[in-house]
């Protein structure tokens, strides 16, 4: 009896063991992640950004989503502008931020995505070249493809601007890239808007349409809409 009794209590202090081993890997799994996180997605501030707007949104399905960096935050509220599509915008985010909204997106399930990323990288946010971006770009891609309820996917090219750090040719090459990720069918790539593609030349438009050269007004972002309007079947409710 004592015998059985000593076996038992060795096994009980195993499980005890092997369940605080399991404990301190999680922990350290988890501090790992938001470490990769954090470098990720720039910085701190900008990942806890992400997390919470998405997380916010994940909690009903929304039919129609309108994803993307400050450009698409700064639109505020689809009210606005009469749109049949909610705006999930993070200030500052980066392409490669963009792995960590998939699992958000797969909680909304929606039936139209509108993406508007890679601006920030062409302002050397990211740090990464080009070719590492559209890597990342179309891996984001193919990671959406797989959530049954989209049908459709829009790429908008990302604009010009009158920014000291814009490199205007990585914003050619990256556009060129995303154009090639589309499939005409269910990924639909939409140039940027040309009246948009701010220069030193049109500083007129830029007073009119923009707040800096960059990030735009009520107006510029009414003329983008309509715009878009043109490509993407029920982006207004007018």
């Amino acid at each position: 009896f004592l015998k059985v009794k000593k076996i038992d209590k060795i096994k009980i202090d195993k499980i005890k063991i092997d369940k605080q081993k399991k404990n301190i890997k999680n922990k350290k799994d988890k501090k790992e992640k938001e470490v990769k996180e954090k470098k990720i997605c720039r910085n701190p501030e900008i990942n806890r950004n992400l997390h919470r707007r998405f997380n916010l949104f994940s909690n009903k399905k929304k039919d129609n989503i309108f994803i993307g960096d400050s450009i698409v935050l700064g639109a505020n509220s689809p009210n606005l502008f009469n749109l049949n599509y909610d705006l999930i915008g993070v200030d500052g985010a980066i392409v490669e931020c963009a792995q960590f909204m998939v699992k958000y997106i797969n909680k909304i399930q929606p039936n139209n995505l509108i993406i508007y990323l890679g601006g920030n990288d062409a302002d050397g946010a990211s740090k990464s070249n080009v070719d590492k971006v559209s890597q990342l770009y179309k891996e984001f891609v193919e990671d959406l493809k797989k959530i049954e309820s989209i049908s459709k996917i829009y790429i908008i090219g990302i604009n010009f601007a009158l920014s000291p750090t814009r490199d205007m040719k990585y914003v050619t090459d990256l556009n060129k890239s995303l154009k090639e990720i589309s499939d005409g069918k269910k990924i639909i790539y939409i140039n940027s808007f040309e009246v948009l593609n701010f220069n030193k030349k049109r500083i007129e438009v830029i007073k009119k349409l923009s707040q800096d050269g960059e990030h735009l007004n009520y107006e510029g972002y009414r003329i983008w809409f309509n715009y878009l309007n043109n490509h993407i079947p029920n982006l207004s409710k007018n």
